[in-house]
């Protein structure tokens, strides 16, 4: 079973972006040389929000427009022919149906959309590149959840290049899934 992971770059202090989800923050630390590539040919398909989604689409054409996408959504998209709209309802639905591939999927964001599969205990791994950067404010990492406690096991960490910080953790696993 392919496994569903939240792999993103987050600030020292927890924000995958500033307010304005602008993406300049990372320029100094460009995905290729910390391993983008590796992890990318191992993703077959992607789920994110509705607002991520609405971002990507704004930066033009990208490589992530060859996978099979589901966007969580309740209003419908622009039709395209490997982009599917699913309600919050259906996600554990979709994330089981995407999981039978023979490639991973990558939840590629936003907050809430992370939140909503953990809170279902969707999420197999949080991969997290900690950039040494304080944004002081911006999108959050997670969303507010429901109260809970997660239990995480640390898969690695490592120090890589520009003193970024390599996190791997695994969710323990809900009975039923993994």
């Amino acid at each position: 079973m392919a496994r569903l992971r939240v792999q993103l770059a987050v600030s020292a202090d927890g924000y995958i972006a500033p307010l304005d989800r602008s993406f300049g923050w990372l320029d100094p630390f460009p995905a290729s040389e910390f391993g983008f590539d590796a992890f990318f040919a191992s993703v077959g398909s992607l789920l994110m929000g509705r607002s991520t989604f609405e971002e990507m689409q704004k930066l033009g054409p990208s490589p992530f427009d060859s996978l099979p996408t589901v966007v969580v959504t309740s209003r419908p998209l622009a039709a395209r022919s490997n982009v599917e709209a699913v309600p919050l309802a259906r996600l554990q639905e979709a994330v089981e149906r995407m999981s039978k591939g023979p490639k991973d999927v990558w939840l590629f964001g936003g907050g809430k959309t992370i939140a909503a599969c953990l809170d279902r205990r969707l999420v197999d791994t949080l991969e997290l590149a900690v950039i040494p950067r304080l944004l002081g404010d911006g999108l959050p990492l997670f969303a507010p959840r429901a109260p809970g406690m997660d239990a995480l096991r640390l898969v690695e960490a490592r120090k890589m290049k520009k003193d970024v910080l390599w996190l791997e953790y695994a969710l323990v696993r809900a009975p039923g899934r993994g």
